[in-house]
């Protein structure tokens, strides 16, 4: 059986397919992936971070410190965006949709605004990107962690947000580019483990979801999954081929919502009590939006790639 040669054939399947796999595993035994041992290990959210953990630090250590301002270029310019998209758009809703929008509140589209699944850009850009694409990885998984847009809902409501926890992820991304730099042996002896680690990464993202929960968000999860798509993807496109110099192709790849951030409105509820009330609807909407754009994100890329490279652009 050729089943890695399969999982290449699919955009970003390196770490798409096994998520699917084990979101339906999670949808129709619940508890399955967790039941113990190194199972549990793998496909809990401590599994998910030390499969980041080491993707961020084979990462850095393949980045020369003259690269270091493009790839710093390529991924804070994107985040800033992302972030204005998702303020903008939470102030929009709360100033005239007070109570939200066809049962869409902020708990879910700043957290979906404000998020990248850095996996499955990494994925993606194995395929479809170069290395100055890859390259910006590291910093992107600011945007892969629910921290960061529970930092926006937090300063949105006034409430005190934590910025350790989103510093202290690039922790490992940084010690890459440290030995990578001292010691070029060490940088190619690594290398391959970046694609060697999605799969695992996509286990473990995948765990957390559930397919039927994500089903009952019904219109507010659709409606959820087109404003994302309607503001993201003009704007990342724009800012990757204006901005960035790139073809497009990236930023496109940004364009698709963590599987993280369904943890976002419970934990946005434990520090503002205004939110308990919304968290179950928006963690069920976020899902939907998680689970309809990890599969819409690649054939946009590749449809977009094959387009350029049939026009010769």
């Amino acid at each position: 059986m050729k089943l890695l040669r399969g999982m290449r054939v699919v955009p970003g399947g390196l770490l798409l397919l096994p998520m699917l796999l084990a979101a339906v595993i999670n949808t129709l035994w619940p508890g399955a992936l967790l039941a113990g041992g190194p199972v549990t290990a793998v496909c809990s959210s401590g599994g998910v971070m030390a499969c980041i953990g080491m993707v961020l630090f084979i990462t850095g250590a393949q980045i020369r410190v003259r690269q270091l301002p493009g790839a710093l270029r390529g991924s804070l310019l994107p985040a800033l965006v992302k972030i204005g998209l998702a303020c903008l758009a939470g102030w929009a809703l709360g100033r005239w949709q007070s109570g939200g929008l066809w049962g869409l509140t902020e708990l879910a589209l700043v957290p979906a605004l404000a998020s990248c699944n850095p996996g499955l850009y990494l994925a993606l850009m194995q395929q479809y990107g170069g290395e100055s694409q890859r390259a910006a990885y590291g910093p992107l998984n600011l945007l892969g962690v629910p921290q960061l847009p529970l930092f926006v809902l937090c300063v949105s409501a006034g409430a005190t947000p934590d910025l350790k926890s989103l510093l202290v992820a690039l922790v490992p991304f940084v010690l890459g580019i440290l030995l990578g730099n001292l010691d070029r042996e060490l940088a190619a002896f690594v290398a391959p483990g970046s694609a060697i680690l999605l799969p695992f990464l996509g286990l473990g993202l995948g765990s957390s979801i559930n397919l039927i929960a994500a089903l009952r968000a019904g219109p507010g999860g659709l409606l959820l999954t087109a404003l994302f798509l309607a503001a993201s993807l003009p704007a990342m496109l724009l800012l990757d081929r204006l901005a960035l110099g790139g073809d497009g192709t990236a930023g496109i790849a940004l364009c698709n919502v963590a599987g993280v951030t369904t943890a976002v409105p419970a934990m946005a509820a434990q520090l503002i009590p205004q939110y308990t009330a919304g968290a179950a609807a928006a963690t069920a909407q976020l899902a939907m939006a998680a689970v309809l754009t990890a599969v819409l994100s690649p054939l946009l890329v590749r449809r977009y790639a094959r387009r350029r490279e049939k026009s010769g652009v």
